[in-house]
């Protein structure tokens, strides 16, 4: 009786260390680091390091510094001379490389912490970091003014002509007009429509959002193919070029239908706006 308790004691003991471990390696790596510190106190597992030529363009700026607020993450040094890294000519994989259903992957906090150390995470921040440092200092001209989006251009329209950009903007124009044809319906000074809980007719939005959602998803498919001339199957396809297309589309239709909100509690987040 005294051997099994003594067991379970240690069972439980290192079932708590594994939980400290855990714990203490997600809170290193969403830790500030501080400019200040020396080497011996970072640590081995914390958010990768800008590299070394990056390192010396921060030294050598000469604008003021800025504090950042505590748990903001220091901006990743830009230098515009630094290209960025090269692109692939895309190519449909052999069949046997297809990729899995994109799902949701982060669930607890051990999915977190292993995601903060992989090269995604290095890859999106370095995106995100960029792009914000490469307009700081930039002024706005005064006459600069935002026009009404112009019609949507048809299916067949410069077909093959158009940029990535303009394919882009040509489906947000439609986008626009699909949600013109969902117009809200009012609702009373309580933020609900009718009867029942808040929660039950959304949390901050209005519910027909949940029928312009609806109608988005479903026609995710034939959007893409329409302005994206890439993913539109062809009579010349293989079969598995069409497969292949068929799998872009679905791969983009998960953000695509995640990028405009929740359509179950009628809010929007962080989340969507990466999605987006």
């Amino acid at each position: 009786m005294a051997t099994a308790t003594t067991a379970q004691g240690q069972q439980q003991d290192t079932q708590k260390m594994t939980s400290d471990a855990q714990r203490d390696a997600l809170a290193a790596l969403l830790r500030r680091p501080s400019k200040n510190s020396g080497s011996s106190s970072s640590s081995q597992r914390g958010p990768p390091q800008p590299p070394a030529p990056a390192e010396k363009v921060e030294e050598e700026d000469t604008a003021p510094p800025t504090q950042a607020p505590v748990g903001t993450p220091r901006p990743m040094p830009f230098d515009p001379s630094i290209p960025p890294p090269s692109i692939d000519p895309f190519a449909f994989p052999s069949a046997q490389d297809l990729p899995p259903a994109p799902r949701k992957r982060i669930l607890t906090p051990t999915h977190l912490a292993h995601f903060l150390t992989s090269q995604t995470h290095t890859d999106l921040l370095s995106f995100l970091r960029q792009g914000a440092a490469s307009i700081v200092g930039v002024q706005v001209p005064a006459d600069v003014h935002t026009p009404e989006p112009s019609p949507a251009p048809a299916a067949d329209e410069s077909d093959g002509k158009r940029t990535g950009i303009q394919s882009a903007l040509a489906l947000l124009n439609t986008v626009a007009s699909i949600l013109a044809s969902h117009p809200p319906h009012a609702q009373n000074q309580g933020g609900t429509l009718g009867s029942g809980s808040a929660s039950a007719q959304g949390r901050f939005g209005n519910p027909t959002f949940r029928n312009f959602h609806a109608e988005i998803s479903a026609r995710s498919d034939e959007l893409h193919s329409q302005f994206f001339h890439q993913l539109r199957d062809g009579e010349g396809d293989d079969e598995e070029e069409k497969r292949w297309k068929k799998v872009a589309r679905a791969e983009l239709k998960a953000y695509f239908d995640e990028a405009w909100g929740n359509a179950r509690r009628i809010d929007y987040g962080s989340g969507m706006e990466l999605n987006f």
